[in-house]
């Protein structure tokens, strides 16, 4: 029993100064480009089809799954088949979702590359997010 106040004891300081930081005091936040441009609030969208025509593209931007890339022994590009509508001048964040099966044939990395960088040059893309499940 004394051993867990000992441990208690020991904790509280650093819980105190955990709940006391501020991320700009260590300067965690984050530097100025591209993405501070987007509106503060983001919306997903994933595989279903949606009506956004109610958002603000002001306050709001939208992030949606674009394509699926699975990698195996050759490279699979599924699209998004679900539609979405939005408002015009609504910023758009294309993400791309990576999936690996349990065995990859190496030399992937430029048909992969070439996969998820089309979309950085779309037009329509504020910016690219890349979902990759291990």
């Amino acid at each position: 029993m004394l051993s867990f106040a000992r441990k208690f004891v020991a904790l509280v300081p650093v819980a105190v100064f955990c709940f006391a930081l501020r991320p700009d005091a260590l300067n965690l936040t984050p530097q100025p480009g591209r993405m501070q441009a987007l509106p503060a609030r983001t919306l997903w969208v994933w595989e279903r089809p949606e009506d956004l025509r109610f958002i603000d593209p002001h306050t709001t931007a939208i992030a949606t799954l674009d394509r699926t890339v699975v990698l195996g022994r050759t490279v699979s590009i599924i699209p998004r088949h679900q539609s979405y509508i939005y408002p015009a001048g609504t910023q758009r964040i294309a993400v791309v979702r990576i999936e690996a099966a349990a065995s990859v044939t190496p030399n992937l990395l430029s048909t992969t590359a070439a996969a998820v960088l089309d979309l950085a040059s779309a037009p329509d893309v504020a910016a690219l997010q890349i979902d990759f499940d291990a």
